[in-house]
């Protein structure tokens, strides 16, 4: 299998944005970090994600959209994409396709219960976790669609 660059998962939150990595080849998504939004100047927080992007050598930023049930878009959708917009801006060597991310919160903190973490732990990881499942889930989406 050929190597390409990476991509990275988000789980775009007003406070944090977690961050999940794939492997090189594309198959699998890690955790990665939760970079704080809220509290800090813009310009920091636009620094560790360059930071990140640059050290993983990144093609594409998986961004995920919390779409309503009924699969309309809330007002969360559209910070997401107001998100996807400014990394565009900031970075526009790097495409920004957005995924379905209805109920990859709830999932990590499930999944994180299970294994027993503690309410502390689970609070720190929550949404590096929910942009591993996100970055997972589109990762085998894609590899499905190119063995077809």
């Amino acid at each position: 299998m050929k190597e390409t660059k990476r991509l990275i998962g988000m789980d775009v939150g007003e406070a944090r944005v977690g961050i999940a990595v794939s492997d090189p080849l594309g198959l699998t998504a890690q955790p990665m970090l939760v970079v704080a939004r809220r509290g800090r100047p813009e310009a920091l927080f636009w620094k560790e994600i360059e930071d990140v992007l640059r050290t993983f050598d990144v093609a594409e930023c998986v961004i995920g959209i919390p779409l309503n049930m009924d699969g309309t878009e809330g007002d969360q959708a559209k910070r997401s994409k107001s998100f996807a917009r400014q990394m565009r801006r900031k970075f526009p060597n790097i495409t920004t396709p957005f995924w379905d991310e209805r109920l990859t919160t709830a999932a990590s903190e499930a999944a994180m219960i299970e294994a027993g973490a503690r309410r502390d732990e689970r609070r720190e990881k929550v949404d590096k976790v929910a942009a591993a499942l996100i970055l997972q889930s589109f990762l085998d989406h894609r590899n499905l669609q190119n063995k077809q």
